[in-house]
């Protein structure tokens, strides 16, 4: 199951270009062009950018820590991921037009229970990210965040199909089933559909808006959401783990309403309004599914540790806590 991972290919003079942020525009400029900036010479000059999930990577039964584990069928695979550009979820055919990912989180749907167990992944963990031009050539590979993977395909769909990749990947080949991606401005149509959500602080937030003490109960409209999901201080190391917290926690307050507010807006509704800035290989009919499980509050995080960067906070992942958290998940332990 835990197999060796590739080594990280550390183009440095690149990625500092990139992180930078002054360097973003050539570089993605020269891809679009069809221009190799880099190319990472060990890997093929043709790559195919779908992934298919092979599950025998994944045994029907393990060893781990001296037990016996079998994998738990009931497990599917979502992705969800809320995408910082404002525009519609549109193909505009360039690359790096389709904003960063600024939350992921993995929905492990138990198919018999009817539950949802989120995972959450940190926007800056390290990865090696992959960038192909249009006819679907390798052109860059290097070490970089997360939430970058995304902004390289040159459609929403290639992001999102890049991101769930690179997050099986990163997750020892776990299968990911399906994807979902939802724009800013297709979140605020959501909660302008909803007529606002009612939100009770759970700490103290008053940083954000003076009435978002603890405790204080406020109905916010889709300009003060989008204010509320988004708020960073970056000269505050850890911000972006503090803002993943919010948006989780906001997550789960938004599908609790969405749950209650189907039967009188209908999901449906909630979908067609949605649509413009959605991206998604999920039919109405699974997503339908989805909503009618029960949402598990107490999410699990990919196991790491934040550190300041030369430029961006970044966070890397304990492999050995990561192996153990991913039994947790997709195997049930085995009576000897």
């Amino acid at each position: 199951m835990f197999k060796d991972k590739n080594p990280l290919i550390y183009l440095i003079a690149i990625v500092a270009v990139i992180v930078m942020g002054g360097g973003v525009g050539f570089f993605l400029s020269q891809i679009n062009q069809g221009n190799t900036v880099v190319r990472n010479e060990g890997a093929s000059s043709v790559v195919q950018n779908d992934y298919e999930p092979d599950d025998s990577e994944w045994e029907d039964t393990i060893m781990y820590d001296g037990k016996r584990y079998k994998k738990n069928e009931n497990i599917s695979t979502v992705l969800v991921m809320g995408v910082d550009t404002t525009v519609s979820a549109v193909s505009s055919g360039l690359i790096g037009n389709n904003g960063r990912t600024d939350f992921m989180i993995l929905l492990l749907v138990d198919k018999k229970a009817k539950t949802i167990q989120m995972l959450e992944l940190s926007r800056d963990t390290m990865v090696e990210v992959d960038a192909y031009n249009n006819d679907g050539k390798l052109i860059y590979s290097g070490l970089d965040h997360l939430t970058m993977q995304y902004s390289y395909g040159n459609s929403p769909a290639s992001g999102c199909r890049l991101t769930r990749d690179k997050i099986s990947h990163l997750l020892y080949d776990t299968p990911i089933d399906h994807y979902l991606s939802l724009t800013i401005e297709g979140m605020k149509a959501v909660v302008d559909l909803m007529g606002g959500i009612s939100l009770t602080m759970p700490e103290d937030y008053s940083y954000i808006e003076p009435a978002y003490t603890k405790g204080a109960t406020v109905l916010l409209d889709s300009q003060a959401v989008e204010r509320f999901v988004r708020y960073r201080d970056t000269k505050n190391f850890g911000s972006s783990e503090v803002r993943m917290e919010r948006h989780n926690w906001f997550l789960i307050e938004l599908f609790r309403q969405m749950k209650n507010d189907q039967n009188k807006i209908g999901v449906d509704k909630i979908l067609s309004t949605a649509d413009p800035y959605l991206e998604t290989d999920l039919d109405a009919e699974a997503i339908q599914k989805i909503m009618g499980s029960n949402l598990d509050e107490n999410s699990k995080k990919v196991p790491g540790e934040s550190k300041a960067g030369e430029f961006y906070d970044e966070y890397y992942v304990d492999e050995t806590a990561l192996q153990e958290l991913l039994v947790d998940l997709f195997y049930l332990p085995v009576d000897e």
